[in-house]
């Protein structure tokens, strides 16, 4: 336990001797987003199942989003991050429950995903410092909202990329970035569903200091 403690007090303080002139940063985030509403859908056509599940799913497009980070050193930061995805068209057959409870066979729902991601990089050889990878795992809050819920849901993210130093105050990302959604066994699975997330995206973001 005391070596636990010893080890993360040196990290830390190795991190503010590196104490970067321009440790914050700012971005802005576009690429193609999608959900696991798909999965939803049955894989044969089968009458019985058409009554609560979705006869079909249609989704993914542009994702648009934005993150601030603090960069201890160069291998090491912390992001926070919001994405919101593009919205799910969900149909259901015209003799579902969905149909003759709410009188219509089709509704669209909406996700947005907030997040805290600690990011692990490594400077790419012979790239004169100016590319690194990175790895990326936190906690993401994810936001469903539509005619039938409201709800939130917490789970682990996780990402891979590459950061590119344009300049001293320019970072480039591109990336790709994961959420875990929730389902539940019930008789009508979409009311209680939360897709997993996810993104494949470039990022554009502007370093300062406070």
């Amino acid at each position: 336990m005391i070596q636990a403690i010893l080890f993360v007090f040196l990290f830390f303080c190795a991190c503010g001797a590196y104490a970067q002139k321009l440790p914050w940063y700012i971005g802005a985030q576009f690429g193609y987003g999608s959900s696991t509403w798909g999965k939803l859908v049955p894989v044969y056509d089968v009458d019985v199942m058409e009554q609560t599940v979705p006869r079909s799913v249609k989704e993914e497009g542009f994702s648009s989003g934005v993150a601030v980070g603090y960069e201890f050193n160069r291998h090491f930061t912390l992001e926070g991050n919001y994405i919101h995805y593009p919205k799910a068209i969900i149909k259901f057959s015209p003799d579902s429950k969905f149909a003759f409870d709410h009188n219509k066979t089709r509704f669209s729902t909406h996700s947005e995903s907030f997040s805290v991601m600690a990011k692990f990089m490594a400077n790419v050889p012979y790239t004169s410092h100016r590319w690194r990878v990175f790895s990326s795992f936190g906690v993401g809050a994810l936001y469903r909202h539509d005619m039938l819920r409201h709800m939130w849901h917490f789970g682990p993210g996780f990402g891979a990329g590459a950061i590119w130093d344009i300049s001293k105050r320019l970072l480039g990302e591109l990336g790709f970035q994961l959420y875990a959604g929730d389902a539940k066994s019930e008789f009508e699975p979409v009311k209680d569903y939360i897709p997993f997330l996810y993104t494949a995206y470039g990022k554009i973001s502007y370093r300062f200091s406070i």
